[in-house]
C-alpha cells in the first residue's frame, strides 16, 4: 500500500481539497445534469457511453476532480465501453468511484439481441459476480469501489480477463503516461 500512496501522490502534486461528501454530490449533480439531454434522445443509452462520460468526465474535471477514462477496448482488447474512474485521497488513504451512466445498455431486456462483440451481457455477468456494484451502476450511475470490484466490472466485458496487482493503480498510472 505504501507504493500506491507513494505513485497517488506524485501523479497528484496538488490533489483535491474536496471531502468525500462533496465529491460524490459533484458527481451525482453532474450526472443528473449531463444524463438530462442524452436520455432526451435516447431510452437504451446504446452507443452513447464515449458522449456519456466525455461530457461527464470534463465537468468534474472542471470542478477539480480526479478522474481518468477507461476504455475496455484498451485495457481489455475486446467489445468497446468507456466509463470513468474517479480516484481521491482521504487520510493517506486512496479511494475510488466508478462512473458509467450507461451500463443500462448492457440490460437484456432493453435489446433484443445482443452485440456479436460480446460473448454474454454484462448486466447479467455483473449482476451475479457483484450485486451491489451492479444495481448502484443501473440506479445511480455510479459506485465506490476496491480492486476487487473494478475487477468484477472489467470481467463483466471479458471473461478472459486477468487481473495483476494494483490494477486501479495500474490503470491510473497507465492513463496518465499517455498525457
Amino acid at each position: 500500500m505504501a507504493i500506491e500512496k507513494f505513485y497517488y501522490d506524485i501523479l497528484h502534486i496538488y490533489p483535491n481539497q474536496l471531502s468525500e461528501k462533496e465529491i460524490i454530490k459533484i458527481i451525482e449533480q453532474t450526472i443528473e445534469m449531463q444524463m438530462k439531454p442524452i436520455k432526451a434522445v435516447s431510452d437504451t443509452m446504446e452507443g452513447l457511453c464515449k458522449v456519456a462520460s466525455y461530457n461527464i468526465g470534463e465537468q468534474l474535471k472542471q470542478c477539480g476532480i480526479n478522474i481518468q477514462y477507461l476504455n475496455t477496448k484498451v485495457i481489455l482488447g475486446c467489445f468497446e465501453h468507456v466509463a470513468i474512474i474517479v480516484d481521491y485521497k482521504i487520510n493517506d488513504v486512496i479511494n475510488y468511484i466508478l462512473v458509467d451512466t450507461t451500463f443500462e445498455q448492457f440490460i437484456p431486456k432493453k435489446f433484443s439481441e445482443r452485440n456479436s462483440a460480446l460473448y454474454e451481457w454484462p448486466s447479467e455477468i455483473l449482476e451475479n459476480r457483484n450485486p451491489k456494484l451492479y444495481r448502484n451502476l443501473i440506479t445511480k450511475g455510479y459506485s465506490k469501489v476496491k480492486p476487487k470490484d473494478y475487477e468484477d466490472y472489467l470481467k463483466s466485458f471479458s471473461t478472459d480477463y486477468q487481473v495483476g496487482e494494483n490494477i486501479l493503480l495500474g490503470m491510473v498510472l497507465k492513463e496518465q503516461k499517455r498525457k
